[in-house]
């Protein structure tokens, strides 16, 4: 039960880190990503895909424990 806690709180995390990147970009550095497709790396993109990735990982966790060992099969 402890992995469904804490995926709620990894993507409850992953959507407020999100809006406080996003916020961050300036309209040149969209104009720059969507001709180029590249985009810089920042401390905080690097963080988002770190919460990201482990949201990603709960949530797997989340299922499997839930289908195995919650006693539904």
């Amino acid at each position: 039960m402890i992995f469904v806690k804490l995926a709620v709180v990894a993507w409850i995390l992953f959507f407020i880190v999100r809006f406080f990147v996003a916020s961050q970009i300036s309209n040149i550095e969209r104009l720059s990503i969507a001709l180029n497709g590249e985009m810089k790396m920042t401390p905080g993109r690097v963080i988002l895909f770190l919460i990201f990735l482990a949201a990603v990982g709960l949530t797997v966790a989340s299922i499997i424990w839930f289908l195995f060992f919650s006693g539904v099969i």
